[in-house]
């Protein structure tokens, strides 16, 4: 009888390496509106330096033509819209006293339409200009100039008010500054394969663009709040206010789309 054959053990063959891999899915770069959320906090890092500098906070013209703008620290005085040729000259020498610090002489004949110097500085300036003046023209009447030291010391205690208010617009301005440089920073690294920080940090990095134009905005208002109220004054809102209120919307603008960038990755 013929042997019969065995029957042979079906032995599963090894699948390929290639074919039991899965496919990897190809890691997806930083999208749009990720990328429009930096560009965001870089513009608003920027604009909130400008009017850091901006010497135009406030703004505004008298009635004889001498125009007037200053910034959180400095003061522009500008002769060049009097028509008045004596009122000019009047106003250019004035204007030279004022912005000339203490610690230097004035100088005598200026023909500079345009002066500028520190609020601090025409402050001093001021007080010292009105007792001069009514020490010269007193006729040596001691209760008129003790009068007018008074007056100018009342004055100078006004205006170092604005001073002040410019300070701590000034330091506010500076933390949503600095909370905008690092929001900029940890918005980038991430973005360009930079995983230097931990992923806690940037994962929130939205809030704090937040803060940092909550900050530059709460930074207007504080500088705003501690200005003296004068409804004669001719001054009035101008291009460093408004600088400052579009940078500190960016900055919250762009933390609003990393929070709608995060939640369309994980939908």
């Amino acid at each position: 009888m013929a042997a019969q054959a065995m029957p042979q053990a079906v032995v599963a063959q090894p699948m390929p390496a290639q074919a039991m891999a899965q496919p990897s899915m190809a890691s997806e770069g930083p999208s749009m509106m990720g990328w429009a959320a930096v560009g965001l906090i870089a513009m608003a890092l920027l604009l909130s330096v400008v009017a850091q500098f901006n010497g135009t906070w406030l703004s505004g013209e008298d009635d004889g033509g001498l125009q007037i703008n200053s910034g959180l620290s400095s003061v522009t005085y500008d002769c060049s819209g009097i028509d008045d040729e004596a009122n000019q000259s009047i106003c250019i020498s004035t204007s030279a006293y004022l912005s000339t610090p203490m610690d230097e002489t004035p100088p005598e004949n200026s023909t500079e339409m345009v002066h500028k110097g520190t609020q601090a500085g025409a402050c001093d300036r001021f007080e010292e200009l009105t007792v001069n003046m009514a020490t010269a023209l007193s006729g040596g009447n001691q209760s008129v100039i003790d009068e007018a030291t008074s007056a100018a010391a009342d004055a100078k205690a006004e205006c170092m008010i604005s001073v002040e208010a410019g300070s701590k617009g000034s330091t506010w301005l500076w933390i949503g500054t600095v909370l905008a440089l690092v929001c900029t920073v940890m918005a980038v690294l991430p973005k360009v394969g930079v995983n230097a920080l931990p992923s806690v940090v940037t994962d929130n990095a939205r809030w704090g663009n937040m803060l940092a134009g909550v900050v530059i905005v709460l930074a207007v208002l504080l500088w705003r709040g501690a200005l003296p109220d004068d409804p004669d004054s001719v001054m009035g809102a101008s291009f460093g206010v408004y600088i400052a209120v579009v940078a500190g919307i960016m900055a919250i603008a762009s933390g609003v789309l990393e929070v709608l960038d995060g939640r369309s990755g994980q939908a």
